[in-house]
């Protein structure tokens, strides 16, 4: 995988939020505002994948050590097991958005000196899990009121988007710097 591969998965991932919220624009309705919210948190998740793959990929900043296999089956997310034959096993492992998204970022941080500030514990980041609440509702119902969004939901998802592509955006910038190339200008320093 190269970095324009990851590029062209975060282009994508931006084209598919901006469609959603182009949809929720041009009619605020039921099926609109659903579309957003899955929408919004296929393009969180894809960029805290993208986020992974650099870590995995990318030089690391010189004072930073190097990557403990633990860390690297997470940021892979993969775990191995024995088959009954004496055969290794791998297997997807799936990570909560919360607990990926926070662990991604301590590691982009210290290895990459990214400076993404999720302020755990602040009104953004409650509300970024009370989104994910909203999500799993309308994504996995159990009566016909969880596929309702209200006003105030739709205004929060709304909020939390915003907030996450500032953290994206920090990240890109940070990762351009590092790399010698000017976020603003696009040329190679």
């Amino acid at each position: 995988m190269t970095f324009r591969d990851l590029g062209d998965a975060y282009l994508n991932l931006l084209h598919d939020s901006a469609l959603a919220e182009l949809l929720l624009e041009t009619a605020d309705v039921p099926f609109h505002r659903r579309t957003y919210i899955r929408t919004i948190f296929a393009s969180i998740e894809g960029c805290v994948w993208i986020m992974k793959q650099v870590c995995l990929y990318a030089e690391k900043s010189p004072d930073a050590p190097e990557m403990p296999i633990s860390e690297y089956l997470l940021l892979s997310e993969t775990e191995y097991s024995l088959k009954s034959n004496g055969d290794i096993r791998e297997q997807a492992r799936f990570l909560s958005l919360n607990d990926n998204l926070q662990f991604v970022t301590k590691v982009v941080n210290y290895r990459h000196s990214a400076g993404i500030e999720l302020g755990v514990g602040t009104k953004a980041w409650q509300n970024f899990q009370d989104a994910i609440k909203i999500r799993n509702r309308i994504t996995h119902p159990k009566s016909s009121d969880d596929v309702t969004i209200t006003d105030t939901e739709m205004q929060l998802c709304i909020g939390v988007s915003h907030w996450f592509n500032g953290l994206t955006k920090t990240f890109l910038t940070r990762l351009l710097k590092n790399a010698g190339i000017d976020p603003i200008n696009e040329h190679v320093s």
